[in-house]
């Protein structure tokens, strides 16, 4: 069992606010979807300071508990992350059973998935829209911040 937090909803305003007909009411809306964003990075931040409370077998099934590295690299993507323009937050931030932790985003037919694994280095997911093939890649950390704007911009 995986510990989650969902966002799924606003990804779906996002997209409702590009096929606005109005102009002022899409202005209007993306004005929403920017405050909902930034509740989301908020939810974020304070899930991750929960993880960091998170004991070997939090799962009740022999999870091994997130390392301070691992969680402090998920707390620095985050401010790295939010700090992007027009990048929406993930859809979900998991704490993963073998001690990592996970950040997905949900794209329109595709998906994006960092798992920080270590306190220098994450494994990048990205399956483009209509592929069946995911591109995988690991990174050091200060390479994920470029490798992942590239790939979210496609």
């Amino acid at each position: 069992m995986a510990t989650t937090l969902d966002h799924g909803p606003a990804a779906t305003a996002y997209v409702e606010v590009c096929q606005s007909a109005s102009h002022g009411r899409q202005l209007h809306e993306l004005a929403i979807f920017e405050a909902a964003n930034q509740d989301l990075w908020a939810d974020i931040r304070a899930r991750l300071k929960g993880v960091r409370g998170l004991e070997a077998d939090w799962d009740g099934d022999g999870a091994i508990a997130p390392d301070v590295g691992v969680v402090d690299a998920a707390e620095d993507l985050t401010r790295v992350l939010q700090s992007a323009p027009g990048l929406t937050a993930p859809s979900r931030v998991t704490a993963m059973p073998n001690g990592s932790i996970s950040f997905e985003w949900d794209l329109a037919g595709g998906k994006v998935e960092v798992e920080i694994e270590t306190a220098e280095s994450a494994t990048v997911s990205f399956i483009a829209p209509g592929a069946e093939v995911a591109e995988v890649w690991t990174c050091r950390l200060p390479e994920l911040h470029r490798r992942l704007m590239t790939v979210y911009a496609t």
